[in-house]
């Protein structure tokens, strides 16, 4: 009986110290400097057993980080994931113009802004850009 108790005991310990890692590695996901922020948005993605919105949340985190280090390719890869998982979010064709902007494919840029404005007609930065 003792042993039940305590092997119990022992997994509500575990799964709380489980969920309080998740909630630091969000954290760290959600902001901070680009590299945390990758290696983070990455342990997320890579874990698995996501919601639809949790994995286009830190495929997004990843890709804003990936711009803030200049690497527009990944950015690509990363918002085109996130919109094949929701693609009705502004936010994710904005991010992705803004790489293809960078890497000078101006059309493809135009064309994500123009999603964006069509997703969210009041969505500024898209207007912007």
């Amino acid at each position: 009986m003792l042993r039940a108790i305590l092997s119990v005991l022992f997994s509500v310990l575990l799964g709380c110290a489980t969920q309080a890692a998740s909630e630091a590695e969000w954290r760290a996901c959600r902001s901070g400097e680009p590299d945390d922020r990758l290696n983070a948005c990455s342990r997320i993605i890579d874990a698995g057993a996501l919601s639809a919105s949790d994995r286009t949340q830190a495929l997004h985190n990843r890709a804003i980080a990936h711009q803030a280090k200049g690497l527009y390719d990944r950015v690509i890869a990363d918002t085109t994931a996130a919109i094949r998982l929701q693609p009705n979010l502004a936010e994710l064709y904005w991010s992705r113009g803004r790489a293809h902007s960078y890497k000078k494919a101006y059309d493809l840029a135009i064309r994500d802004y123009d999603q964006a404005i069509k997703l969210n007609p009041g969505y500024a930065s898209a207007f912007n850009n």
